[in-house]
């Protein structure tokens, strides 16, 4: 019986551990941050949009919620050198760090991108 209580135990607590930590607050993530291997720059407002900004002027313009670590983005205007277009572009990351200066998200297919603060609080 002891065994199966053990046993028990640390499965329960493995399978906290991922979802133990503190909740990240929405206002960690305001600012404009510098994609690190991409030119592209994410700009997170307090009215939950977002906007992003290639260095070739190509622009998407969306939504942004955050629920406990994932930051999901909802991509509605997509802007290039011949005008802009309406579409719909759900992109749902894992956030694995945030530190003051910088973000690590994670994507479902286990890609991940480090994110540098450019600017800080919008």
């Amino acid at each position: 019986m002891k065994h199966k209580i053990a046993v028990s135990a640390i499965a329960c607590l493995l399978l906290c551990i991922p979802g133990c930590g503190r909740p990240i607050n929405e206002s960690r993530l305001l600012g404009a941050w510098q994609f690190d291997v991409q030119r592209t720059t994410m700009t997170i407002d307090t009215n939950h949009t977002y906007t992003l900004k290639a260095d070739d002027g190509r622009t998407t313009l969306g939504e942004w919620k955050l629920q406990g670590n994932r930051l999901i983005t909802i991509g509605q205007t997509w802007t290039n050198a011949s005008g802009a277009m309406r579409v719909t572009l759900t992109n749902d990351t894992r956030i694995t760090e945030l530190t003051d200066s910088r973000m690590i998200l994670q994507n479902w297919g286990g890609e991940a991108s480090t994110l540098t603060r450019v600017v800080a609080n919008h």
